[in-house]
C-alpha cells in the first residue's frame, strides 16, 4: 500500500515538473528579443495588439467626417487621439533599452503610415496631428541615437525602416535635412537598399551618398585617419569659420565627412561655456563668446583646447548645408586639394545666391606627415555675386590660411587597418 502511494506522489511530482518546464518554455517564447520578433513576422501583429485602444483612437481620426466641422466632437476625438498616443509615448521614452519601447515605436510607425495611406490626410488637422504627435517623435528618438554614437545595426534598421513606413510618399524638404544625419555618411548594405527602394526622402539620400562619393576621388593622407579635425579658415576681409572633418572607411575606400560650426558653437565647446537655457542670461552669454572669438588667435594653447572640446560630430556627413566636400590630387605636381563647395542658388532673377568654393591645399610635405600640433595650409575662398532682397552683393575672392588641429581622442587603429589592407597577401607553399 505504502509502494502504490509512493508512486502515485511521485507521478504527481513528475507531473508537476513537466507543468512547471512547459509554463516556463512558453513564457520564454513570449519574452522574445525584438529581432527575434521581427524574424518571425510577428512585431506588427503585437504592436497592433498591445496599442489596440490607441490604434481605434488613430481609426476615429481619419473616420469622423467633417472634422474641422463640428468643434466639440473635434475636440473628443483629437483629446483621445492625443491620450492614446501619450500611453504609447511612455513605453516610448525608453528607446531601444526594452523590447516594449522599440514595439512602441513601430506602433507609432504603423498609424503614421495608417494616417499618410488613408484619404483623409488632406485633413488639415490629420495632417498636423500626423506630422506634430507621430513623425516628429520618431524622428527625434532617431536624431538622439545618431548622436549617441556607434549605432547598432538592428536599431538603426528599425529606425529606418519606421521612418520610411510612417513618412511613406509624403516627404518635405525639412524631413530630408533631418534625416540625412540620422541614415549617416556609412549606412550599411541592407539600409542602402532601403533607402534605394523608397520614391522620394530616402532615395535622395541614397542617391546623395552615391554621388557625393564619387566626387572624392582620394582619400585624406594618411596621417589624418587617426580621428576627427577642426580647421580653422582665416580669410582677408571675412571672420574666421571653422570645419569639422572625420575619415572613414566604406570598402576599404578611406573619404572625409564633414560639418560647419558657427563661433558660438566653438565657443562654448571649446572654451566649455555652453549656451544657457535662460533667455535671461544670454545677452551676457554672447558677449562672452563674442569678446573671445573676435580676438581669437589659432595658437597651440587653441589647438590644446581643440584637443579636448565636446565639439559634436555625429551630424558630418559628405553633404552639410548644400555643401559638398570635393577632393582632388595632382600627381605630376604631388598635391592634394580639399574643396567644399556650394552651387550657385537661384530662387529667379532677381533673388540668387552666388557659388562658394573655398580650397585647401596640401603640399607634398603634409601628404606624408602633419607639421606637428597645428598643420597650415593655403586656402581660398571664391564667392560668386549674389542678389537677396532685392540687392547686389558684388563677389569675393580671398586668400589666407587654414589650420587643422586634432579634435577629441585619436589612435592609429585605422591607420593600421588600411596599412594591412593594402599590403599584399602572401601565401606560402609549405609541401
Amino acid at each position: 500500500m505504502e509502494k502504490v502511494k509512493w508512486k502515485t506522489e511521485k507521478t504527481g511530482l513528475l507531473l508537476i515538473s513537466v507543468a512547471v518546464l512547459l509554463l516556463a518554455a512558453s513564457c520564454s517564447k513570449e519574452i522574445s528579443t525584438y529581432d527575434e520578433l521581427a524574424g518571425a513576422g510577428k512585431v506588427e501583429q503585437l504592436a497592433r495588439k498591445k496599442y489596440t485602444p490607441f490604434f481605434k483612437a488613430m481609426n476615429r481620426l481619419v473616420t469622423t467626417p467633417d472634422l474641422e466641422g463640428k468643434a466639440e466632437q473635434d475636440s473628443t476625438v483629437i483629446k483621445k487621439a492625443a491620450s492614446e498616443t501619450d500611453r504609447v509615448m511612455t513605453a516610448f521614452r525608453s528607446f531601444p533599452e526594452t523590447v516594449d519601447s522599440r514595439l512602441a515605436f513601430d506602433a507609432l510607425s504603423y498609424a503614421a503610415h495608417d494616417i499618410v495611406a488613408s484619404p483623409s490626410f488632406s485633413n488639415k488637422t490629420v495632417a498636423f496631428f500626423w506630422e506634430n504627435a507621430l513623425l516628429d517623435p520618431l524622428m527625434i528618438q532617431g536624431e538622439k541615437y545618431a548622436q549617441a554614437g556607434n549605432p547598432n545595426e538592428s536599431t538603426h534598421l528599425q529606425i529606418i525602416k519606421g521612418l520610411k513606413r510612417g513618412i511613406d510618399g509624403k516627404g518635405t524638404g525639412d524631413m530630408l535635412v533631418r534625416i540625412i544625419p540620422i541614415v549617416g555618411p556609412t549606412p550599411s548594405t541592407e539600409i542602402m537598399e532601403i533607402c534605394r527602394e523608397d520614391s522620394l526622402v530616402f532615395r535622395r539620400i541614397h542617391d546623395l551618398i552615391i554621388y557625393t562619393r564619387s566626387l572624392q576621388q582620394y582619400g585624406p593622407p594618411l596621417w589624418m585617419t587617426s580621428g576627427a579635425w577642426l580647421m580653422a579658415l582665416e580669410l582677408e576681409g571675412l571672420p574666421l569659420s571653422f570645419f569639422g572633418f572625420k575619415p572613414v572607411i566604406v570598402d576599404k575606400a578611406l573619404y572625409l565627412i564633414f560639418k560647419g560650426y558657427n563661433l558660438g558653437a566653438v565657443y562654448a565647446g571649446a572654451f566649455d561655456d555652453p549656451a544657457p537655457e535662460d533667455s535671461v542670461k544670454m545677452d551676457a552669454w554672447l558677449a562672452r563668446a563674442s569678446a573671445v572669438m573676435n580676438s581669437l588667435t589659432i595658437d597651440d594653447e587653441f589647438a590644446k583646447r581643440v584637443k579636448t572640446c565636446s565639439l559634436s560630430m555625429f551630424d558630418a556627413h559628405n553633404i552639410f548645408n548644400d555643401y559638398l566636400l570635393i577632393t582632388q590630387a595632382d600627381s605630376v605636381k604631388k598635391e592634394f586639394t580639399i574643396i567644399i563647395k556650394r552651387d550657385r542658388i537661384r530662387d529667379n532673377a532677381f533673388e540668387f545666391t552666388g557659388q562658394d568654393s573655398l580650397a585647401v591645399q596640401f603640399s607634398t610635405k603634409q601628404l606624408v606627415a602633419s607639421d606637428g600640433v597645428i598643420t597650415r595650409f593655403a586656402a581660398v575662398r571664391v564667392h560668386g555675386a549674389s542678389m537677396i532682397g532685392g540687392r547686389l552683393i558684388p563677389g569675393y575672392r580671398g586668400e589666407g590660411t587654414a589650420y587643422l588641429m586634432p579634435m577629441g581622442e585619436h589612435n592609429n587603429d585605422m591607420i593600421q587597418t588600411i596599412t594591412k589592407a593594402s599590403m599584399p597577401e602572401i601565401k606560402l607553399n609549405t609541401r
